[in-house]
């Protein structure tokens, strides 16, 4: 079946539907617990709000609390791959899920800055420790070939965003105080849950047992080459939780608020509808020239906004940035999980996870900053620069 045939009803039924089958029932199971904690993730969110209007925290240290949660993420990313290496990745998913559940709960009543401080940094460690955990997990449960592996990733981003996009829904519902007692209570049984899942006592010997020709990181180009193209992705898409809104709304005056509504409806839909159909697509295609295609489109949906005059221009620009942010994120987790060593799967994709989180950090500074300094043309031209440089290896890639 051709790439364009897919997208006919029927046939994109039928894709859509078998995208989804063949992953083991072990594996649902974490993909499962992945979808219910991204709904709480997404509270990260709001909680600049909460320390504004209910704690009455001024501005700058509900930034400076938000930035610990931040510094917190890129710890957690690391630190849960190198733990799931050494121990079960899911009893390590479990342990953090149950960090996560004290910490959102302790929030509750937790009025001191300094503790808060302290608070969201255990958070962002927890909350980034079950994330690479888990993927590993699922991973681990995918063990016929590959393309199972690639189609358990592509699951996984399924479940996070459509999680992300219900929270928003289930947010408006309740006060703050009770989210946050709900989230700890529904966190804290997903630990449970997989604790009756993953006997506690399994410790991994199967992969320390495993050679491979594959040893350092550092002396793989391909892996290096993966790591500075998310950091340099990372920033760009930061910018959709920063400078994307202020140029938006400036852009289109009239819609205010509701302009960045809408794009970010069309990226959770197009995500969760075509995440799994689009990489199986493509997946017969060189993994390195599908990387270098996404980091252009993510690069030069950034030059498309720039000459957004109108909003129609602007969708063009989400649809073609999200196909950008589908096919890179899928692709450059798998290359990730294939090319490590047995026993440094769990630290790799920490450290993708690391990386990421650390260009979250980086990417509203420096995009505050040129447009601030320099206005947004030169931020969306930087932002393309990005995608171009970092395209071109991936694209021209005989690996």
């Amino acid at each position: 079946m051709s790439f364009i045939r897919i997208f006919f009803p029927s046939n994109f039924i039928h894709a859509y539907l078998q995208s989804f089958r063949g992953i083991p029932s072990i594996a649902w199971k974490g993909i499962i617990v992945n979808f219910v904690q991204s709904i709480f993730t997404c509270i990260i969110y709001f909680l600049t709000f909460y320390f504004v209007n209910y704690l009455k925290l001024n501005v700058f240290q509900a930034g400076f609390l938000i930035s610990c949660y931040g510094a917190g993420t890129i710890i957690g990313g690391l630190l849960g791959g190198k733990l799931s290496d050494r121990f079960s990745s899911g009893v390590i998913s479990g342990i953090a899920l149950l960090v996560e559940s004290i910490a959102y709960l302790t929030l509750v009543k937790n009025q001191h800055f300094y503790l808060l401080m302290i608070n969201l940094f255990i958070m962002g460690i927890s909350t980034y420790s079950f994330i690479t955990a888990n993927t590993l997990w699922v991973l681990e449960k995918c063990q016929r070939d590959e393309n199972l592996r690639l189609q358990g990733m592509n699951i996984l981003n399924v479940a996070s965003n459509l999680g992300l996009g219900l929270s928003a829904i289930i947010i408006s519902f309740f006060k703050f105080e009770n989210l946050l007692a709900l989230a700890s209570l529904i966190i804290f049984a997903m630990a449970i849950y997989i604790f009756n899942i993953e006997k506690i006592n399994h410790i991994k010997t199967n992969r320390q047992n495993k050679t491979s020709t594959i040893s350092k990181i550092f002396h793989d180009k391909i892996l290096i080459y993966v790591f500075l193209a998310l950091f340099s992705m990372g920033i760009i898409i930061a910018q959709t939780n920063s400078t994307y809104s202020l140029f938006l709304t400036s852009r289109f005056p009239d819609m205010g608020v509701k302009s960045f509504s809408i794009l970010f409806m069309i990226n959770t839909m197009m995500v969760v509808l075509f995440q799994t159909v689009l990489v199986d697509a493509f997946k017969q295609i060189n993994k390195m020239i599908l990387l270098g295609i996404s980091v252009f489109l993510l690069g030069i949906s950034m030059l498309i906004l720039e000459f957004s005059f109108n909003f129609s221009m602007a969708i063009f620009s989400m649809i073609v940035m999200t196909i950008g942010e589908i096919l890179f994120f899928s692709i450059s987790q798998f290359i990730c999980y294939e090319r490590s060593a047995e026993d440094k799967k769990g630290q790799n994709l920490g450290i993708f996870r690391m990386t990421y989180a650390a260009s979250r950090v980086a990417g509203p500074f420096l995009g505050g900053f040129i447009f601030q300094q320099y206005g947004s043309m030169y931020l969306w031209y930087f932002c393309f620069g990005l995608g171009a440089i970092f395209a071109w290896p991936g694209i021209f890639s005989r690996t």
